[in-house]
């Protein structure tokens, strides 16, 4: 019996792997790589080993590696003006350590704005692990949990809904003083790389307008490039209320997150208590890592080179539909959903070919880190399409 747990997983159960060390796109295990198909949890996005980013770690940790919530100091400052303008927002951020932590406070900050407390969200979703995201998660991994799940209110996909009809009716019926926000994956990640059409967007952000009702983003999994833009709402020309942020904030070097909140948010805690906080906010060392994050995402030499790998996934991504077991795939830049009638899909059988995919009910998800070569791109998807094929 091992001395931890394995999340998300029936112990006895649990199939895992051995990792030795990591560099580049690869796991290495007993010596052999292992293509990272996934970014590790869709948060390695610029691999295993991204020199900019340990280096500038290494300068914060000898400069100083904690502060307190209070501290001003000038890489907090720098760091936040970074990602106000990366976002092309006007507001400020709240930090935190992780995605669930984002969505956390910004169903809180929602919750204290408004008189309503309940949370529009839909059913193929995931906002994290602590109670109250899980409350408006939708998928399996909500269920046998405590929680809010009585004042979450399920929505209609965008696809069975594109006129928001349906949606319209329901805030009548409960009324839209009843409702604080609404809360949603701009692309869904782990539940197929669902997304809505410029349209759908547009008319949810005057209907938000139209009735109060916050509008939450969580980017999360797409956000800080993962789906071509830097963030996946600025594909669809609309600005949230609030939008939710980890993983790629640091490349998965540091557990970091933040919540970017707009100007109404801003003007609603200026004399007002802001009850909301974590002993470890704005942690130093994971504002050295996201500035550097940010440095490189606006390089345009790394940008072209990011435009010519969404470019070839999409193209090797094509290329599967070719295969009978393949019926839909679904593809945002570098992050793809291949829907197949092989219900019996296992992602260890992948893995034992040479890559780490995430396997779902006969779905493969795919997101490579942002570093891949051309031939290592080919070589990984080489793997993908002979384990489907097989």
């Amino acid at each position: 019996m091992k001395p931890f747990y394995y999340s998300w997983s029936i112990q006895s159960e649990v199939t895992n792997f051995s990792l030795d060390e990591s560099q580049g796109p690869f796991f290495i295990e007993n010596g052999r790589k292992i293509f990272d198909g996934i970014s590790s949890s869709f948060q390695a996005h610029f691999g295993h080993s991204f020199k900019p980013i340990k280096q500038d770690l290494v300068k914060q940790l000898e400069k100083f590696s904690i502060a307190p919530p209070k501290a001003n100091f000038y890489l907090k400052q720098a760091a936040s003006e970074q990602l106000l303008e990366l976002l092309n927002l006007e507001g400020r951020i709240f930090y935190t350590l992780s995605g669930a932590e984002s969505v956390e406070n910004a169903l809180k900050i929602a919750r204290q704005m408004r008189t309503g407390k309940k949370i529009l969200a839909r059913k193929k979703s995931y906002h994290g692990a602590s109670l109250g995201a899980l409350s408006i998660t939708g998928d399996w991994r909500s269920e046998n949990h405590f929680g809010l799940q009585d004042y979450t209110i399920r929505i209609p996909e965008p696809m069975d809904d594109p006129e928001l009809v349906k949606l319209r009716q329901i805030v009548e019926e409960e009324g839209s003083d009843n409702i604080a926000a609404i809360c949603l994956e701009t692309i869904s990640g782990t539940n197929g790389v669902y997304s809505a059409d410029i349209h759908w967007w547009k008319k949810l952000r005057r209907f938000c307008d139209e009735t109060g009702i916050l509008m939450i983003l969580d980017e999360v999994l797409v956000g800080f490039g993962r789906c071509e833009d830097f963030f996946a709402f600025q594909k669809y020309d609309i600005k949230p209320d609030m939008v939710c942020m980890s993983k790629g904030i640091t490349g998965g070097y540091v557990p970091f997150g933040a919540l970017y909140t707009n100007n109404e948010v801003c003007s609603f805690y200026e004399n007002r208590i802001l009850s909301n906080g974590l002993t470890n906010y704005a942690h130093p060392l994971g504002l050295a890592c996201m500035s550097t994050v940010i440095d490189t995402l606006k390089k345009s030499t790394f940008s072209s080179q990011k435009r010519q790998l969404e470019s070839d996934f999409l193209a090797q991504i094509n290329k599967l539909s070719k295969l009978d077991c393949v019926r839909e795939i679904r593809c945002h830049g570098l992050l793809a959903a291949i829907q197949t009638n092989k219900l019996e899909l296992d992602w260890r059988s992948f893995w034992d070919c040479g890559a780490y995919v995430f396997v779902k009910q006969g779905m493969l998800i795919l997101a490579p880190p942002f570093i891949l070569k051309t031939t290592q791109l080919e070589e990984f998807m080489e793997v993908i399409e002979e384990v489907l094929a097989t």
